[in-house]
């Protein structure tokens, strides 16, 4: 069975990445910035980005005497839910997990690939995700400006 969620989700991430947000003049840019995402059989729910706060964390924590970063990601949809998306994929391409909450809903694992990542104060963060999430399937995509920098 995880075999079968695994390959439906590669399946959805690689259907997600074939509708891009880009400006093609610059692809660490978005046309469009904040969240979308669509949860079940729902219409498609959204966020500006001046509704969101992008903190970036250089020294998340330490492994192996290392500094892995993470950036969390939070603010309200237009469902007036709050969201908080926090990860450690940080790097270009790079795909991994990340905690999703939604609301008052539970603290789930989501999958994540960084489609444009540039952590600078005013940088542009862009991820694709897919998963579960409270049962329902979830896609979506949040580009947002790194608001702050905590080292």
């Amino acid at each position: 069975m995880k075999t079968i969620k695994f390959i439906l989700s590669a399946i959805l991430v690689t259907f997600m990445l074939s509708c891009n947000n880009d400006d093609d003049n610059n692809p660490m840019t978005c046309s469009t910035q904040g969240l979308f995402y669509t949860l079940g059989s729902s219409a498609q729910i959204t966020a500006t980005d001046a509704s969101l706060s992008a903190d970036y964390f250089p020294n998340n924590t330490i492994v192996n005497n290392q500094p892995v970063p993470a950036i969390e990601i939070s603010g309200g949809d237009s469902n007036g839910d709050f969201i908080v998306f926090v990860t450690e994929v940080v790097t270009l391409n790079a795909s991994g997990t990340a905690e999703l909450i939604i609301g008052s809903g539970p603290n789930e694992m989501i999958n994540v690939i960084c489609l444009a990542s540039d952590t600078t104060i005013g940088g542009t963060m862009r991820y694709g995700f897919s998963r579960t999430y409270n049962g329902q399937s979830i896609s979506g995509e949040f580009c947002v400006t790194v608001d702050s920098n905590n080292p």
